[in-house]
């Protein structure tokens, strides 16, 4: 029988300015605190005050205990939290966000009330981002469990709004190198082994520096010529999970891939934070993975422009469409469709800026047409 029945543990980096409000807000739960929940803090190497506001939560509050160690990433200081944890449930707090008061006592209701659920997810509120999004609006707009092999569009990316049942984490870890889906991966290993996901509507994990979805390369820092660097892209674990648990990969899974495709091919500072190298390694994975994906799925993705839809295809194709099959994918994807962009009258003359989304390498791209008057 575990000692708690929550462990928190809280991720501190640098975060002197926002710690006392994140771990305050565990502290000033609506549920009884004492010797049910600990508190594990956890300081990355920080240079700023943060050492300081750690120690003096741990001296002054029994169930705080303080970790400080070098700055290795929240991969390394996610896996000491585990390994440290003596609650019956775990959540990964970062030191800049907070929860709301009702989370702990709401999360344990879903808990108490489905025993076969090993995952708790709460919605997440962008404080520093107006973020609307009808797919999130859908997943949060009630309290209730729900399998992801029979709903699989309703996929969890993230761990951070989640709370896991330790028992469920005895062959999961993060990686110690920085992995760019190391955290859909993490969550996803795991409801692979169980995908029944327990969706608590009521309480709320409050984001304040994330740049909303589209978000994953923000990870990733800006150090293109440290000689440690070592960065991850790679899905593999997912797909080696799921051979071992299904004939083929859930459809859960395929929607996973192609939200984190998306999420990388759309973030604008994907030349910024990776090397040439780099780049051309992810477009070979993203080749290799996208093998696994069903048709049917990229047609059907929800939050996803058509252009890369169609990118995808080419990508999975080797930038080639089977001939019996582009009519289809022209008709499902409006690639028969011109998009006028820019007009103007010069010289008697209609200039049209089109553009065009075609399978055929001879038809996509800008076009240019000018229309002359007879008069």
């Amino acid at each position: 029988m575990s000692e708690f029945k929550f462990t928190i543990v809280i991720l501190a980096y640098n975060v002197e300015k926002t710690l006392k409000e994140c771990v305050k807000s565990i502290l000033n739960q609506t549920f009884k605190l004492r010797n049910t929940t600990e508190i594990i803090l956890i300081n990355d190497g920080s240079t700023d005050r943060t050492h300081e506001i750690c120690e003096n939560f741990a001296l002054k509050y029994p169930d705080i205990r303080y970790i400080s160690k070098n700055h290795e990433g929240k991969g390394t200081s996610k896996n000491l939290g585990i390994r440290y944890a003596k609650g019956e449930y775990i959540h990964f707090l970062d030191g800049e966000d907070y929860l709301s008061k009702n989370t702990l006592s709401k999360v344990l209701d879903m808990f108490r009330n489905h025993d076969h659920i090993d995952v708790v997810t709460i919605p997440m509120k962008y404080l520093n981002k107006d973020f609307e999004n009808p797919f999130f609006d859908e997943k949060y707009k009630s309290t209730r469990v729900i399998n992801l092999i029979e709903t699989p569009e309703l996929i969890q990316m993230r761990s951070n709004p989640c709370f896991i049942k330790r028992s469920a984490l005895e062959h999961v870890r993060f990686s110690k190198h920085i992995t760019l889906p190391e955290d859909l991966t993490f969550i996803n290993k795991i409801l692979l082994n169980n995908p029944n996901l327990g969706i608590c509507s009521e309480p709320t994990y409050f984001n304040r520096n994330s740049k909303g979805h589209n978000e994953l390369l923000n990870y990733i820092p800006n150090l293109k010529n440290s000689k440690n660097r070592k960065v991850n892209f790679y899905l593999d674990d997912l797909i080696e999970e799921s051979g071992r648990r299904f004939s083929e990969i859930p459809l859960f899974i395929q929607k996973v891939f192609l939200e984190y495709f998306n999420g990388v091919i759309t973030n604008e500072t994907i030349d910024e934070k990776l090397t040439k190298n780099e780049i051309r390694i992810l477009n070979a994975k993203f080749k290799e993975h996208l093998q696994y994906i069903d048709d049917e799925s990229i047609f059907s993705q929800g939050v996803m422009d058509d252009k890369i839809k169609t990118f995808l295809f080419y990508l999975k194709n080797n930038y080639s469409y089977p001939e019996e099959d582009k009519i289809t994918l022209t008709k499902r994807l409006k690639l028969d469709t011109l998009y006028i962009d820019i007009y103007e009258i010069i010289n008697d003359e209609l200039h049209i800026l089109a553009n065009i989304n075609s399978i055929s390498k001879d038809e996509r791209g800008m076009y240019q047409i000018r229309f002359k008057s007879n008069n």
